[in-house]
């Protein structure tokens, strides 16, 4: 089943954090809308410990809950996001969101959270 992007809106739709990432206290849940033909996530993240390389965070499903078709990218995504040390020093880090679904941080050695409010990507028709 499709959508007419004209006019689909799913409203905020959340997301489960994976691989030990949780939910920032204080801040807009973790969850992605998809307007139209535009994705957005929104939602900030508090690593699992120390990281190493590429972590997935969470997946976008494959159909929004009333079983519309979405939300993957037809390519690779990449956003630089903002993040923070685990002592409070600003840090710019990259998202990705990857045809699978899979968001992912990429490689970052030591980050204390990260906000995905700013990722956002159109579908390609």
């Amino acid at each position: 089943m499709g959508f007419n992007a004209d006019y689909y809106t799913s409203g905020w739709v959340p997301l489960t954090p994976q691989n030990g990432w949780t939910q920032r206290s204080g801040e807009a849940p973790l969850s992605y809308c998809v307007t139209g033909m535009t994705v957005q996530l929104r939602g900030s993240l508090n690593p699992p410990g120390l990281l190493a390389g590429n972590l997935t965070m969470a997946t976008l499903p494959a159909l929004t809950p009333d079983g519309n078709v979405v939300p993957r990218p037809a390519y690779i995504y990449k956003f630089v996001a903002a993040g923070l040390t685990a002592v409070g020093v600003a840090l710019g880090c990259n998202i990705v969101v990857n045809p699978d679904g899979t968001i992912a941080l990429e490689g970052i050695a030591a980050l204390g959270q990260v906000s995905l409010s700013n990722v956002r990507f159109t579908l390609a028709q």
